[in-house]
């Protein structure tokens, strides 16, 4: 074994290289296996954005086509009765016309709209919101490991 002037193998120098360099691979390997998983899950959450949106304007198109057949029967003092086959119901309290109907998002909401027609023809919304179609169900319970 060849020595230097300073009494130190040549080949410590190169052991510890070679230990910082597995090291920084090492890192580097797992910052790159997070970063796909983190961009795995974000594209994963943009798609049912994406779809939830999607949705809920679908919705609101139909709920628009059915204000549009609602508007074209008060115009034409048409039977507003008719409107029942698409789902509208209808409330009289005193001279003004409740009209109500929603249409589904998806199978936990629906879009639920609400329209006051008075008596000199006018069309008010009342209510155009996102409601529940489900029965939200909570539990008290907190789950808490107990040692089995």
């Amino acid at each position: 074994m060849s020595k230097e002037k300073n009494g130190r193998s040549a080949g410590m120098h190169v052991g510890s290289a070679s230990i910082v360099m597995i090291f920084a691979i090492l890192c580097l390997t797992v910052f790159s296996t997070l970063s796909f998983v983190t961009a795995n899950h974000e594209r994963s959450l943009a798609e049912k954005s994406a779809l939830a949106v999607q949705q809920y304007y679908d919705a609101d198109w139909q709920c628009e086509e059915i204000y549009e057949q609602i508007y074209q029967c008060l115009q034409e003092n048409d039977n507003i009765e008719r409107l029942q086959t698409l789902g509208v119901e209808m409330v009289q309290q005193n001279e003004t016309r409740y009209l109500s109907y929603a249409v589904d998002i998806d199978d936990q909401q629906a879009l639920a709209v609400r329209l006051a027609v008075l008596p000199d023809g006018t069309i008010h919304t009342e209510q155009w919101k996102v409601i529940a179609t489900t029965q939200w169900e909570y539990s008290d319970e907190i789950a808490v490991w107990n040692g089995d």
